[in-house]
């Protein structure tokens, strides 16, 4: 089974498009979705865990320091999974595209599953050669923009990658600002 997800992550990560598809056509059940996001999401706190071992402390009481405790980074992780999908679900419709709100959130949960290995693989060689580390961070940040826009681009049906890439760059940074202009307001209301 295990070698089987992994063929098929390979097979995502080399034809993302073909990936997709594939996916797609499992349709398992919103239980079975919400079964595998507690899955990935917990696994990717294993891992955030680990890595944070491997650091050094941020500052306590700031933020990253919060994130380095199991049950905030589980949140946070949560929250962002959340997010991202209506996010993408929701900007993609806008746009004319076709996804469902189940398929968005199949293809977000596969993609941060290839994430947690691309994770792992970098944690590896990081610790095998630090100065590696950070080509291998790039390395991962960029895999993870080609999937995201490839799997968008099946997902609703869109034919052009510049446009879904360019649409996906200023939702980025258009979330970001939501997300800082929330927590300000947040801040000032405590």
């Amino acid at each position: 089974m295990l070698s089987y997800v992994m063929r098929h992550a390979w097979l995502s990560v080399t034809d993302p498009k073909h990936g997709a598809v594939m996916v797609l056509k499992l349709e398992p059940s919103r239980r079975t979705l919400i079964e595998m996001a507690a899955l990935v999401i917990v696994l990717n706190v294993l891992v955030s865990q680990a890595f944070a071992i491997m650091i050094p402390s941020p500052a306590s009481g700031s933020l990253l320091a919060a994130l380095a405790t199991p049950v905030p980074s589980l949140i946070v992780h949560a929250i962002l999974l959340v997010v991202i999908t209506f996010a993408t679900f929701g900007i993609g419709r806008m746009l004319g595209g076709e996804g469902t709100l189940d398929e968005t959130f199949l293809l977000l949960i596969w993609l941060q599953f290839i994430m947690l290995v691309a994770n792992l693989l970098q944690i590896v060689v990081a610790i095998l050669w630090t100065p590696l580390g950070a080509l291998a961070a790039l390395v991962s940040f960029v895999l993870f923009l080609w999937l995201f826009v490839n799997f968008v681009l099946v997902l609703h049906g869109f034919r052009s990658i510049l446009k879904v890439l360019l649409a996906s760059v200023a939702s980025f940074f258009a979330l970001i600002f939501l997300i800082t202009a929330s927590i300000s307001l947040f801040g000032l209301i405590l």
